[in-house]
């Protein structure tokens, strides 16, 4: 079964580039092959398996679940009586160690039931953690840019405000210069006349001597 699922991940294209988990549901009877080897090559490949473990060492019935997983009652023989498993103690170790290799949790199913709700929780709670840690990270890399960018802005109004207001005057304050330009240069040419009548009344006075 384990052997089986890596197959089917590694056939998955995006399968690397997001979380990869194995829920393994046994009493520890039907393990083919060497499950703990092969627990070590998906934990090399970034697989995690959880395991569900059904049954103890006491006989216990064994529940009979539908394709989406719920449970409809106990799985009976051809005699209608409840078929029953046990684990011992040798395959207790051995799910144990397919958990322990792969970093995966290990799950004791409660009388009647599969365990399959209690391993869905800790997978979103995993799965919410992951994705929180994403969104952090990435926020934390988006937000120096628009910083360093207002730290420029702020640097630049500090150093250039002033040049354009030297090139560029207003329009009030044009209008305002120029009435005293004017009058400036009307006063100019007012008192150069008196200055030219007594130069010439001298140049008259020289030439008589």
């Amino acid at each position: 079964a384990l052997e089986r699922a890596r197959e089917l991940l590694a056939r998955d294209p995006k399968s690397k580039s997001h979380m990869r988990v194995i829920v393994l549901v046994t009493d520890g009877e039907d393990l083919e092959g060497d499950p703990v080897n092969i627990a070590r090559a998906a934990a090399q490949e970034g697989t995690r398996i959880d395991v569900v473990q059904i049954g103890g060492r006491a006989p216990e019935p064994i529940p009979d679940v539908d394709a989406d997983g719920r449970v409809r009652g106990i799985r009976r023989g051809p005699d209608g009586r409840p078929m029953t498993t046990e684990l011992s103690a040798d395959g207790e170790a051995q799910l144990a160690e397919i958990a322990k290799v792969t970093g995966g949790a290990i799950v004791r199913a409660e009388k009647g039931s599969t365990g399959i709700d209690e391993v869905a929780r800790a997978l979103q709670k995993t799965m919410r953690e992951e994705l929180s840690e994403k969104v952090e990270t990435v926020f934390d890399e988006q937000y120096m840019w628009p910083l360093g960018a207002a730290l420029l802005l702020l640097v630049l109004e500090g150093v250039l405000p002033e040049a354009p207001r030297r090139r560029a005057p207003s329009p009030e304050s044009a209008k305002a210069t120029a009435p005293a330009r004017k009058k400036r240069k009307r006063r100019g040419l007012g008192d150069d006349e008196p200055r030219r009548s007594k130069r010439g009344a001298r140049d008259r006075e020289a030439t008589r001597a």
